[in-house]
């Protein structure tokens, strides 16, 4: 295995959605609900997945996610996707979202 996949994505909480494949957790998500625009960071899908699985599993979590927010009472939600992951990005797009921003994402210690 790869990188953080080692993280037991089996017991997460709160604010996190997971998407499983034949009962094992292959993706997962934060989602942070807010007034009037949730966000949706952090997404978390296993690198050994072949294309057409790591496809189901961001429909899956794209699913949770929507609905989770829109009962959150949120208007819209927002996220980053990276350059490196074009492919996301046209999934994105496809499913009705629209880029409104580019930058970078900071981090700072508190």
């Amino acid at each position: 295995k790869q990188g953080d996949w080692e993280i037991n994505w089996n017991d997460i909480e709160p604010w996190w959605l997971a998407a499983e494949i034949d009962g094992v957790v292959e993706g997962a998500v934060q989602v942070c609900p807010a007034k009037p625009i949730a966000r949706v960071e952090m997404l978390a899908i296993n690198p050994e997945l072949s294309h057409k699985d790591r496809g189901r599993v961001v429909l899956k979590l794209d699913s949770q996610w929507r609905e989770f927010v829109r009962q959150s009472g949120a208007s819209g939600l927002a996220g980053v996707i990276p350059d490196e992951l074009y492919g996301y990005l046209r999934v994105a797009k496809r499913r009705g979202y629209v880029s409104v921003a580019e930058g970078h994402v900071m981090m700072g210690r508190v």
